[in-house]
């Protein structure tokens, strides 16, 4: 056996790997920017509901959603974020067009200003369960909309 008198040299900068490529339509920043323009799906729902008004007519029109987006601050969910609500595990991100606009206190976790009830607190399948709300039905809702007042495709 022969002994070494120095310590083998490790590298630092030994293998950088390339970045993946992420598919096509996974980043979207128009349609990012288009759903930071809504309110809170979340609250928005629960206004609906409180005053008895039907989602699809609260929704339908853009004065109808600038008049909720206005007078959030009773909900005081904060501003709203771009909340990733796709198959993926929490942490991992998913495409853009598996995005919902939430609020701060439905988005994040308590920890991160959000509430008990938020996103990031009770994971993907409760938070729907919670709510009464299916993440299908909003994504195609959110995406036939987008067509209709922009014209393009998500």
């Amino acid at each position: 056996m022969i002994a070494r008198r120095s310590p083998i040299p490790i590298r630092s900068a030994a293998i950088k790997r390339k970045a993946a490529k992420r598919p096509q339509g996974y980043d979207n920043p128009e349609y990012r920017a288009w759903l930071k323009l809504w309110p809170c799906w979340v609250c928005l729902q629960l206004h609906c509901r409180k005053h008895l008004i039907g989602f699809n007519e609260c929704i339908a029109s853009v004065e109808a959603r600038q008049m909720f987006y206005e007078a959030k601050t009773y909900y005081d969910c904060g501003e709203t974020q771009v909340a990733h609500v796709g198959e993926n595990a929490m942490g991992l991100r998913c495409p853009d067009r598996e995005a919902i606009p939430l609020g701060g206190r439905h988005h994040l976790h308590e920890t991160a200003g959000g509430g008990w009830d938020s996103y990031h607190y009770l994971g993907r399948v409760k938070f729907f369960e919670h709510f009464g709300i299916d993440r299908n039905d909003i994504l195609e809702e959110l995406h036939r909309l987008y067509r209709l007042e922009t014209g393009k495709d998500v």
